[in-house]
């Protein structure tokens, strides 16, 4: 919630579900993927627009996660983000790809 009405288009209700999978494929390697959707429906009329706000979206990634050594991984991942709006403007798709590395203790 805003603290102040005038922002009342930012503020939602939402709800969302996720999941994700790690499965060991070998003795340093591992598959990892998941997966989120969201529901968001905004309090007031968005001011550019005249309409409430009302937006879907769904997350998607996979990954390869490799350790590099005992408590050291690297992780290649590739991410779909969808978000479906009735505002033109906020309705979009998107691919990343990244890799990272973590420590895990």
């Amino acid at each position: 919630e805003t603290r102040v009405q005038a922002g009342d288009a930012n503020s939602n209700t939402f709800a969302g579900a996720s999941i994700g999978a790690e499965i060991p494929v070998a003795k340093n390697v591992a598959l990892v993927a998941g997966a989120a959707f969201d529901l968001r429906r905004y309090d007031r009329a968005d001011p550019l627009f005249l309409t409430k706000r009302r937006d879907d979206r769904l997350d998607v990634s996979a990954g390869v996660k490799v350790a590099v050594l005992p408590n050291v991984f690297l992780q290649p991942r590739v991410t779909y983000a969808r978000n479906w709006s009735n505002i033109a403007l906020y309705d979009h798709d998107r691919w990343t790809a990244t890799l990272s590395a973590r420590v895990e203790f």
